[in-house]
């Protein structure tokens, strides 16, 4: 049991290390995303569009607040279910070992 204990501590902390990484990646691709439409913009003469509209600001605006708050959400739910699941395994070698005792 303590092997597959060790197995869920090092999936949740992976997992929450997997997070961070990919929130990470994901701002920095939107910024060079929003770095190449400015670049357009300045070489474009007669494209009527601004290099960042109110629209579009807006739009990653709100995909950056949802992957914030994905992440966050992630961050608690990983908080709540790891001390339940280390409970658990507290709990269950409590119980194998008074099996066949006069105590359990």
């Amino acid at each position: 049991m303590g092997v597959f204990e060790i197995l869920v501590v090092i999936a949740f902390l992976l997992w929450s290390f997997l997070t961070v990484i990919l929130a990470t990646i994901a701002g920095h691709h939107l910024w060079q995303l929003v770095d190449e439409r400015y670049e357009e913009s300045l070489t474009c003469k007669f494209c009527g569009e601004l290099a960042l509209s109110w629209d579009k600001g807006m739009r990653h605006y709100d995909l950056s607040v949802i992957a914030g708050f994905g992440a966050m959400i992630t961050a608690v739910a990983l908080g709540e279910t790891a001390d339940n699941m280390l409970q658990w395994f507290d709990e269950y070698d409590d119980q194998t070992q008074n099996e066949a005792t006069h105590d359990g």
